[in-house]
């Protein structure tokens, strides 16, 4: 059973979710954080990540920094968002879990199934899956967020048993169950 939280970082608000496999566990919205200064803020939102974050959180997900957004560029945001990455970073790590950093087209194509999804697309999404009403943006894509983290484990896990389903041949090299041998390629490349 895979445990993955998604959190939708912002400078004036954010939006955590927990997926357990295919079903939500909770989310919330994190308001409240314009009539701060950043540092407040981001001690504000790492107590609050840090209490709501489950036993046993396999995941961690959050979208990368974007250097440009709406065809503006501003420095200030891009650093406090490194700043509240890097401290949900720290205490993701803190708790056992691995951090995933992902695109918004990455995650959107392989949750919405189109990496050109709209916002309004996401909260229609979140909406469905997580069979409630008047889920906010940034709520909908923190949902959006730890659904892609179960599909990313479920991916990594796909991978590593594929690792460990090598066989080792007579002469060391290693095959895959089903592939051609390495030794049979070599043969091949001999006779030419």
């Amino acid at each position: 059973m895979a445990l993955s939280v998604g959190i939708d970082l912002s400078t004036r608000s954010c939006g955590m979710a927990v997926v357990r496999d295919d079903s939500l566990v909770a989310s919330w919205q994190i308001k409240g954080l314009n009539s701060v200064d950043k540092w407040q803020r981001l001690r504000y939102v790492g107590e609050v990540i840090r209490s709501r974050l489950p036993r046993g959180v396999d995941v961690v997900v959050f979208e990368n920094v974007r250097l440009f957004h709406g065809g503006r560029i501003s420095i200030e945001a891009i650093r406090d968002l490194a700043r509240l990455q890097g401290v949900v970073s720290y205490i993701a790590l803190g708790a056992g879990a691995r951090v995933v950093e992902v695109s918004v087209q990455h995650w959107r194509r392989a949750v919405l199934g189109s990496g050109r999804a709209q916002k309004k697309d996401v909260v229609a999404w979140a909406t469905d899956f997580a069979q409630r009403d008047g889920l906010g943006t940034d709520e909908a894509e923190a949902i959006a967020l730890a659904r892609y983290g179960v599909l990313w484990l479920n991916q990594s896990l796909k991978r590593s048993i594929r690792r460990s389903s090598k066989e080792v041949t007579r002469n060391g090299t290693s095959t895959r169950p089903g592939s051609r041998s390495v030794d049979r390629r070599n043969r091949k490349r001999q006779k030419r």
